[in-house]
């Protein structure tokens, strides 16, 4: 099982006035949804392997 996303990255973001969600690829805790991504104004991925799992599965995620 992989561990949830980070909460530093998230707290990092609220900090810069963006109200987030965390989500990850792997992450049984919260896995990235098409609807969080529809949520969301912008997307932060932080290797290009999240970026290529999106594009790559968009609307097809469950």
């Amino acid at each position: 099982m992989r561990q949830s996303p980070s909460l530093t990255d998230k707290e990092l973001f609220e900090t810069l006035g963006y109200d987030t969600r965390a989500a990850g690829i792997y992450s049984d805790v919260q896995p990235l949804t098409w609807e969080l991504l529809n949520w969301a104004d912008r997307v932060f991925v932080f290797e290009e392997q999240h970026l290529k799992f999106i594009r790559d599965n968009g609307p097809d995620m469950a």
